[in-house]
């Protein structure tokens, strides 16, 4: 074979692997992204379960109070019993590691046996025995939803470790692939540089003097020169190739990520409150999870047309006393959450913080709301929003208003 015919051939193999090899790197970037993706929705989804866990607690407390509409409280203990059943579902088929698969199938044994708790306590109820109820439920179910929360956490926690692996043996896949198609290019740009160059000296190595008879004209002054041509050619390319590294694509930026195991625990304290005295101890550790600068508990005042900050977090006493009472009729965030009884959220700008408002809502009405004051765009997180929907559930269950809130002038204000 010729000289020319095997450079040639060298020089398309080496654009064959640096084609192929950048090929890789685009379909492993995309592989990388849709991992993240299924993380962020399988993360999702457990904060969805979490949250229809809390929801359904509170229903079935809420079914056993004494003046409840214990037909509504039983449509939405269904209702959060089938939201809870989809979102385990879709966290089974999202799962990729085993150890997730069986932590979500002990949190379905979990929730099914808090699905009997409710069916007895409501037996009870119907009895008459409105107090046994009551204790099966602070009881037996405090701690079947603690478990299933836990067991949701643990599976979010599994799911996470496996994704992160494969997405850091992805990473390195593709950065070897990066790098052997730049090297491949690399090379093939130095062949074709030699090549002329050995053309070039071959030219002038004629024109100086005839070749003698039987002697390859040109090939060992080109041997000496091209071994120094290479040494130099790669220096050069040495100092070239950091600035090829820099197109790689960027890391994605760090989110924080919320302690799940540590809302667990918060609301299964919230759940087995034994003193009032506590409240304010517990909505501390809620805004340090939450990120918060400040929480608030706002309830029905005695006249039933304002609202009154009932337990506060992270205010001076002098501040609460400034911010006194909120009208209903007030046009805020705080006032329009407890009209609407929704969650309202005050997006941050340049001069302050953001905020999440959620209301606190009984088997009979909206009588107050959860008012949090969240530092470095927290508020703006689905995560963030759905704690703060599930402590605020959890409260609804442990504070009142005061005794003349609910007169129906406060119930007209409400409506």
């Amino acid at each position: 074979m010729r000289p020319g015919w095997l450079r040639l051939s060298v020089f398309t193999a080496l654009i064959g692997v640096a084609l192929a090899s950048g090929y890789r790197v685009v379909l492993l970037d995309r592989e990388i992204g849709e991992g993240r993706g299924g993380e962020r929705e399988f993360a999702e989804n457990a904060w969805g379960v979490a949250a229809s866990l809390a929801e359904l607690r509170a229903s079935q407390l809420a079914y056993i109070a004494a003046d409840a509409d214990r037909a509504f409280q039983a449509e939405q203990i269904a209702a959060h019993t089938d939201a809870i059943a989809a979102g385990l579902a879709e966290l089974t088929r999202l799962a990729s590691a085993s150890g997730a698969s069986r932590a979500i199938e002990a949190a379905s044994e979990a929730v099914g046996d808090l699905q009997g708790v409710g069916a007895a306590s409501r037996e009870r109820v119907a009895a008459g025995e409105t107090g046994l109820a009551r204790d099966l439920l602070l009881a037996d179910g405090t701690e079947l939803g603690a478990e299933a929360a836990g067991h949701v956490a643990r599976a979010l926690s599994l799911e996470r470790a496996a994704r992160d692996g494969t997405a850091a043996r992805q990473a390195l896949t593709q950065a070897r692939a990066f790098f052997l198609a730049t090297g491949s290019g690399v090379l093939a740009a130095l062949l074709t540089f030699f090549a002329a160059l050995l053309r070039a000296r071959v030219g002038e190595g004629d024109d100086d003097a005839p070749a003698a008879p039987g002697v390859d004209s040109g090939v060992q002054p080109a041997t000496g020169s091209s071994l120094l041509d290479l040494t130099l050619t790669a220096d050069t390319e040495e100092d070239v190739s950091p600035a090829s590294a820099a197109d790689a694509p960027a890391p994605e930026p760090i989110v924080p990520e919320l302690d799940l195991p540590s809302a667990a625990v918060i609301c299964t304290d919230l759940g087995s409150l034994a003193s009032a005295t506590e409240l304010p101890d517990l909505l501390g550790r809620a805004a340090e999870l939450l990120n918060a600068s400040g929480m608030i508990v706002w309830v029905n005042d005695g006249s039933g047309e304002a609202l009154r900050p009932a337990i506060c977090h992270g205010y001076s006493q002098a501040m609460i006393a400034r911010l006194g009472a909120i009208p209903h009729d007030s046009e805020n965030a705080t006032a329009s959450a407890f009209r609407e009884g929704r969650m309202h959220v005050v997006p941050a700008d340049s001069t302050g913080s953001g905020a999440i408002v959620a209301p606190l809502i009984s088997s009979i009405n909206c009588f107050g709301v959860l008012s949090a004051e969240l530092r470095e765009g927290w508020e703006a997180r689905r995560d963030v929003q759905s704690l703060t929907r599930i402590i605020a559930a959890q409260l609804a269950t442990l504070v009142a208003p005061d005794a003349a809130a609910a007169s129906p002038a406060s119930q007209r204000a409400q409506a």
